[in-house]
């Protein structure tokens, strides 16, 4: 069974046009150097470090849930620098690991076809010209841009036979919706890629990954 994992986006940014943008906030944030999603939106975060929240529900341990939180925010490491806090905060990412029960109950948009979600807040930044050889989805010149304002990533424990998935699978969920929560809007049209839209259990991510949102880090 093809299980994916699926990134929900709470404010959403005006629809992209393929010559004149029309955002409601018309700036011109910069030129793209590469592009390597099949959407014509990407975030970021306005900051050079973020804090970090953890909590679990049944099945994972706080020791183990950690260690996949910490193996996802070592990939992204140049992307963003994690500060972690046992406090809440109005700006963060936050991240759970339950099983498919207790996160159904959360009403948040889990549905047994998922092994991870990442819901964001974030705001209408501007819009981003694509470069010389970028080719966006669609033929379009331009991208959206969105300023990220808070994060919560939410991990399945249990597989539908009710037991636990591997440890390599936990890594690349967390790592994946990691992503979204750092700006990554849709996925490449390759598979078997950290940030491809079908799980799968990669522990390395690609240089053309990280180069897509290291383009408009701040």
């Amino acid at each position: 069974m093809s299980i994916t994992n699926r990134v929900l986006l709470i404010i959403l940014m005006v629809a992209i046009g393929s010559s004149q943008p029309s955002y409601a906030s018309s700036v011109n944030l910069g030129t793209l150097s590469s592009w390597y999603s099949n959407t014509s939106e990407i975030n970021r975060w306005k900051y050079s470090s973020v804090l970090c929240e953890e909590n679990v529900y049944s099945g994972f341990t706080m020791s183990d849930f950690r260690s996949h939180v910490t193996f996802a925010t070592s990939t992204w490491s140049s992307i963003m620098y994690f500060n972690y806090t046992s406090g809440s905060s109005s700006t963060c990412i936050y991240f759970l690991g339950g099983n498919l029960v207790d996160l159904n109950n959360m009403n948040i948009g889990f549905d047994s076809s998922m092994e991870g979600l990442t819901n964001i807040i974030r705001s209408s930044e501007g819009y981003w010209v694509a470069g010389s050889g970028v080719s966006l989805p669609n033929g379009a010149s331009y991208a959206g841009g969105g300023a990220l304002q808070k994060a919560s990533i939410y991990i399945r424990y249990n597989q539908p036979s009710g037991a636990p998935y591997t440890t390599n699978r936990f890594n690349r969920n967390t790592t994946h919706e990691l992503g979204h929560a750092l700006g990554y809007h849709g996925h490449p049209n390759a598979s078997g890629l950290i940030m491809s839209l079908t799980a799968n259990d990669k522990q390395t991510i690609t240089a053309s990954e990280k180069n897509h949102l290291q383009q408009v880090k701040y």
